[in-house]
């Protein structure tokens, strides 16, 4: 960026370089963009009202309760792996945002508004799925992700805690 100095002569100021968290941060909004929207459809055929059906479920804990009883009783050896993937899977893939959140926007280090950024931008990604049928809308997404957001939440509030306000101001560097 130029700005005009003292002379008119166009000189380039110095933009403070960005902190490695914000790089991070952007980083891992892209990859999470590309996981949830740009991996190959799970589009099966048929209407959209039939694939909609399919890929919908708005009873809370049905898909934990699922899972949970796919790995305790082992019922079906193949769909293990993914009864422990996914669930731990969507609550891990939150944890950096709930983390990074509170270190990019200020205001997010109150619990009010950090609830409500964090559960925003799930049921964006939840509409977004629903609407494209990239993935599926699940409440239980929702729950699992938003626990893992405020799992991030916490590690931010122990480090914030054990560094003193000085160790968050050195984050936001």
């Amino acid at each position: 960026m130029y700005q005009r100095s003292n002379v008119g002569i166009l000189a380039m100021s110095r933009k403070k370089p960005k902190s490695a968290l914000q790089v991070i941060f952007f980083i891992y909004i892209f990859i999470m963009l590309y996981l949830l929207f740009f991996r190959k459809s799970r589009y099966a055929g048929g209407t959209y009202m039939e694939n909609l059906s399919m890929n919908v479920n708005l009873i809370p804990f049905y898909s934990i309760r699922q899972y949970f009883d796919l790995i305790f009783k082992q019922s079906n050896p193949y769909l293990l792996p993914y009864a422990v993937v996914n669930p731990v899977g969507n609550i891990a893939v939150f944890v950096p945002f709930g983390f990074l959140l509170p270190v990019m926007v200020k205001q997010a280090e109150k619990p009010a508004v950090f609830l409500l950024i964090s559960a925003g931008c799930i049921v964006m990604v939840e509409l977004t799925q629903l609407f494209t049928l990239r993935g599926s809308c699940d409440i239980d997404d929702l729950i699992l992700n938003l626990t893992g957001s405020i799992a991030g939440y916490a590690v931010y509030h122990i480090v914030k805690f054990v560094c003193g306000e000085n160790g968050t101001k050195m984050l936001r560097r």
